[in-house]
Parts: C-alpha cells; sequence; structure tokens
C-alpha cells in the first residue's frame, strides 16, 4: 500500500516515526507493506533525512493528491479551508483518505461522506476524537449491534488539565491556564479549547455516529469553563461532585439534545476520576449497556498510533467491493427522517445553583419560595457560614427545564438581598 503524506509538523513526523519504529509489527498485522512515497510540506527541508530515502518531498499539494500510484492520501495539515479543497481533490482521484482533522470534518464532514459514497473510497478519521481511545471504531463498529442511548465524554484534555490543577492545587482560573501554557497543554490563545469549541468539533462527530445523523455543528450547545470559580469547585465536592467541561449527546422521546458544558459529574461516576490532560468516553448502549473508554486525548505520537491504525484497517479492505467497507460513519442505509433537535430551553436537567446573598432572615425563605412558585422541586439546599456580612446558598434541584428556571433566576436577580450574579451549572443525569 503506497501512502502519501499532506502536512510534516508534530503529528507528520510522529507518524512517520510510528512507521519505520514499528515496521516489522505493522507488516505483520497487516501481512503486507505501507510504503510512504511522498510528502507535501510547507518546509520541505524539515521532512528531508526524516522520511523513508525514496519518498519524495515537495511543497505542492498536487504533486500527492494527483499521483497516481498513491493508494492513500494522510492529511495531517490542520485548518480547514486548504484542508477541504486537497481532501475532496484525493477522493475525485479515488484516492482513500486518513485524517485527524476534527475541524475539518465537523465543517465538511458531510460533503466529505458524500464524495467518498459516490467514489467508493474510504475516509478513516480515528485519531480525529480522543485519539488514543479507539473511539471511532467504537462507535462504528464495537457498538453496532446497540442502539446508542447517550454518549458522554470528557474529550478537551487542555480544559480538562485547567480545572484538575483548579481542584487539586487551588489555583485560580488564571494560573491554571497559565500552568497549561507553559506545560504544552494550552496555545497562547487558549480560547478554542476553554471556550468549548474544540469539544464541540468532537461530540459533533460522534454524535453523527451514535444516531445516524448528519454532522451539524451547529446543533451543539456550547459553554466553556472561563467563569468558573474555585470555591464552586470546592462546594460541589464537598456535595458529592466534581465539575468537569462534558461533552454529551442525548436521545430521548423529545429528540436529541447535544451539548458542551461544565457539570457537575458524581465523585462516583467514572467520568469524575478522569484527571489531567487525559480524555473519557461514556457510552451506554440499549444492549450493551454502559461502557467506559479511557486514555491520552492528544499528542504526535498517540495520534500517528490511530493514524497507522486506520492506514492498516483502509489496506486490509484495499480488495474489497466498496459495499463491503466498513460504512463511514457505521450505518449502511441512510436515514429514513430528518433529526429533531432538543432547543437549549426546553432542555431537562437537575441543576446545581450558588447564590451570593447578605446575610438577612429570610433571604432563605425568599429563594425557596420563588423556586417553589416557579415549580422548581429542590433536592438540596444548604446555607454556608456567613463571613463579613456574605453568605453563599447552594441549591441542587431535580430536574428543571432550563427555560422556566432561568424566568425563576431573572425574578430572583433582582431581589435586594442577592449579590453578584447567580451561577448555574448542569448535573450530570445517568
Amino acid at each position: 500500500m503506497k501512502i502519501g503524506m499532506l502536512g510534516f509538523g508534530t503529528v507528520g513526523q510522529a507518524t512517520v516515526s510510528t512507521l519505520l519504529k514499528n515496521a516489522e509489527e505493522i507488516g505483520r498485522r497487516f501481512g503486507g507493506t505501507v510504503e510512504l512515497v511522498a510528502v507535501a510540506t510547507r518546509t520541505p527541508a524539515k521532512a528531508t533525512g526524516q522520511v523513508p530515502a525514496h519518498c519524495r518531498v515537495s511543497n505542492q499539494i498536487a504533486d500527492v493528491v494527483n499521483d497516481p500510484q498513491i493508494d492513500v492520501v494522510v492529511e495531517l495539515m490542520g485548518g480547514i479551508d486548504d484542508a477541504y479543497k486537497a481532501v475532496m481533490t484525493a477522493l475525485e482521484n479515488g484516492k482513500h483518505v486518513v485524517t485527524a482533522n476534527k475541524a475539518l470534518l465537523a465543517t465538511h464532514g458531510n460533503e466529505i461522506f458524500n464524495k467518498a459514497r459516490q467514489r467508493g473510497c474510504i475516509v478513516a478519521f480515528e485519531g480525529a476524537v480522543c485519539v488514543a481511545i479507539p473511539v471511532i471504531k467504537i462507535m462504528r463498529e464495537s457498538m453496532s449491534a446497540n442502539r446508542i442511548e447517550s454518549v458522554m465524554g470528557i474529550v478537551n484534555g487542555t480544559s480538562n488539565f485547567i480545572l484538575t490543577k483548579m481542584r487539586e492545587d487551588g489555583l485560580a482560573y488564571d494560573l491554571a491556564v497559565k500552568q497549561a501554557q507553559e506545560l504544552g497543554f494550552a496555545e497562547a490563545d487558549p480560547s478554542f479549547d476553554v471556550n468549548g469549541n474544540d469539544a464541540a468539533h468532537k461530540i459533533a462527530i460522534l454524535t453523527s455516529l451514535a444516531f445516524d445523523v448528519p454532522v451539524n455543528l451547529a446543533a451543539v450547545q456550547m459553554d466553556g469553563i472561563a467563569k468558573i470559580h474555585i470555591e464552586d469547585i470546592k462546594y460541589v465536592e464537598t456535595m458529592g461532585y466534581r465539575i468537569k467541561l462534558l461533552a454529551s449527546a442525548r436521545q430521548s422521546e423529545s429528540g436529541l439534545f447535544v451539548s458542551v458544558q461544565p457539570t457537575l459529574v458524581p465523585l462516583d461516576h467514572m467520568l469524575a476520576s478522569v484527571n489531567g490532560e487525559m480524555n473519557g468516553v461514556h457510552i451506554k448502549g440499549d444492549i450493551s449497556g454502559p461502557t467506559f473508554h479511557y486514555g491520552a486525548g492528544a499528542g504526535g505520537t498517540a495520534t500517528s498510533s490511530a493514524i497507522v491504525a486506520d492506514l492498516l484497517d483502509i489496506g486490509r479492505m484495499l480488495h474489497c467491493d466498496a459495499r463491503h467497507f466498513v460504512p463511514l460513519t457505521g450505518f449502511a442505509a441512510p436515514r429514513n427522517s430528518a433529526p429533531v433537535y432538543i432547543a437549549p430551553g426546553a432542555s431537562v436537567a437537575p441543576r446545581y445553583l450558588r447564590f451570593t446573598v447578605n446575610d438577612t432572615v429570610g433571604v432563605l425563605a425568599t429563594i425557596s419560595s420563588e423556586l417553589a412558585r416557579a415549580g422548581i422541586s429542590v433536592d438540596i439546599i444548604h446555607q454556608d457560614v456567613p463571613k463579613h456580612g456574605h453568605t453563599n446558598v447552594l441549591v441542587i434541584t431535580h430536574d428543571v427545564a432550563l427555560e422556566a428556571l432561568n424566568q425563576a433566576l431573572h425574578s430572583l436577580q433582582k431581589a435586594d438581598s442577592i449579590e453578584y450574579e447567580i451561577v448555574s451549572l448542569p448535573v450530570m443525569s445517568n
């Protein structure tokens, strides 16, 4: 099998290293050879000496995507527009594609998959989501006997590292971000991670695989971790929870709800134990029941493992009729109806609320009565020890529609006894 590579950054270099280091093992597993014959990169000098001697290196994408001897194009360019053009050209030319580009698939996945079906090609993308966890293969193949009921995961290592440092070391948010940057877990501008964009791309892809719907990034309800306070991290721990940036997709009778948001996860749930830069994914099928998958979610070496595994999968199918390929999104037959998505305000879940209030008589009654008047049932209510004339009232509700809760909180926010903005976070439902 002859492959061409687009891009030679950290992941490209790691992929070549993996192919060379484990060539014998890869050959025994594949039953053939995986030969890198061409690389296109903006900096050809960087690749010279790192690729096999016979491998051609240039700065022209066309040298790879139009080369008739290449069977598979490995897209590791990053970005969206140029990568999209390159992948579509490769598919049009009848070449299979491996990519780890989550942004590309979340934005143009539907067009790419349609082109691949038309041309009888494979698109493999294990490295796009939770790279060391084979979650794409699990969703496309291992869970194929199931109706998926829910997918929940900690899929952004940067945000998880920051929240872990806030909890374990008591760091304020800004200091935790700075430490993540110093260790290379966060970019100089961390907004793509901490605002939830990265996780949204990933859950959009997983939702398509789980529920046989088109990739729909716009349907993901997104909130990040920048407003998480250290005191809430401490409070919820005493109440039996841990705050995680949770990406989730859940099917109910009302429709499909897909979100990325800071969420209270029960301490006895496996996702609560996913710390640092690690990832974890919880999948619940109607036949399998709950399954849990854990591993590194980023890094060149881990990503190269997923890319090479994809290459071997394609190699094993190269001589099959296209009808016998593993379906690109796990479903061979198209969906008969358009998916129904639940609007944000109609989403139902328990909520954690923190009210910072003046320590005056009747303030607890004011909060309780307003919530009761709105028909909001309270599971836990707790008043902290007063300090300097202020105190915090902590509430966990039973299931409540977000729109109804927000209306009640809007009224409470106007009360003279309420100081600062009311904190409201969802609580994970099993």
